[in-house]
Formats: C-alpha cells, structure tokens, sequence
C-alpha cells in the first residue's frame, strides 16, 4: 500500500495503530489506493 499511494510503510503502521495524525492530503492518497472514495461530513 505505502508504495502504491507514495508513502512509507512506517507512515501506514503508524495510522494504523492510531498513532497518526494524518492530514486530508494523506487521507485522499490512502482512499484512492484502496479503490475507494473519500467522504467527511461533519454532523
């Protein structure tokens, strides 16, 4: 995944384990490489 979306793996691990906060940039990359849509609704 890390190489498909230009990350490192280090970066993915950490999300992972809810270590990370990660951006809505890295968010966009990483539902793109699933295949997936990203969508945030605030209620």
């Amino acid at each position: 995944m890390a190489k498909r979306i230009g990350t490192r793996q280090s970066n993915i691990s950490r999300l992972e384990a809810g270590e990370a906060n990660p951006s809505l940039r890295f968010l966009k990359k990483l539902a793109t490489g699933l295949g997936k849509e990203l969508h945030i609704s605030f209620r």
